[in-house]
């Protein structure tokens, strides 16, 4: 017991999250700032330049994540799940930077209409990222399954894919593997077993 209260615990991951949250929508802004005023030369500059702050902001952060994760013992998630959160953060804005300067050793002079609609659609998609880091994870925690309707998110992501592979609204749903879903179906039947019948032990399946 006296160990336990010695160990390193937690840390401040979730304010870290919400920090490269934060940057992800200044550097998604600053890249819609400069698609929109992608004529204007200095202007452009000015912006591909925000854009690149922003991501060596985040950079910072992602490396405090990453030297927490060393020091700290007991973390408020997996190690894994907290490791590979903030790296695919962090491709966020990799992306968006490798874009802007792609665009600046192309020399590209005009930007179509795909171009602009596709910005805003990221602009959206960070903004997302930043509201549910800040508000569903930061503030609401496990409400977020009832106020933010994390519950249903499955067959909600589900519906959306449906209208893309042919498939009727309710026909599917987005969740792990079958392995990993089985798993968690045998593990909570397990779990029962052990309340109600502790001396049965063994799962009989069928091929």
């Amino acid at each position: 017991m006296v160990f336990g209260r010695l160990l390193p615990r937690e840390g401040n991951f979730f304010e870290l999250f919400n920090q490269h949250g934060q940057y992800i929508a200044e550097g998604a802004a600053a890249f819609m700032a400069m698609v929109s005023h992608y004529a204007d030369v200095p202007l452009r500059e000015k912006h591909a330049a925000e854009v690149i702050a922003a991501e060596h902001a985040a950079d910072k952060v992602t490396a405090e994540v990453h030297r927490l994760l060393h020091r700290t013992f007991i973390t408020p998630l997996d190690r894994d799940q907290i490791h590979r959160l903030i790296n695919a953060m962090d491709d966020v804005l990799d992306l968006l930077q490798d874009t802007s300067e792609v665009m600046s050793l192309y020399d590209l002079q005009t930007l179509s209409n795909d171009v602009v609609r596709l910005s805003e659609i990221s602009v959206r998609c960070c903004g997302r990222v930043q509201h549910v880091l800040q508000h569903e994870w930061g503030h609401d925690l496990i409400r977020s399954w009832n106020t933010a309707g994390w519950i249903d998110l499955p067959q909600r992501v589900g519906d959306k894919i449906a209208r893309l592979v042919g498939a009727a609204p309710g026909e599917l749903v987005v969740a792990d593997s079958t392995s990993v879903n089985l798993y968690k179906v045998l593990s909570a039947a397990l779990d029962l077993a052990r309340q109600t019948m502790p001396g049965r032990r063994r799962i009989v399946s069928e091929r």
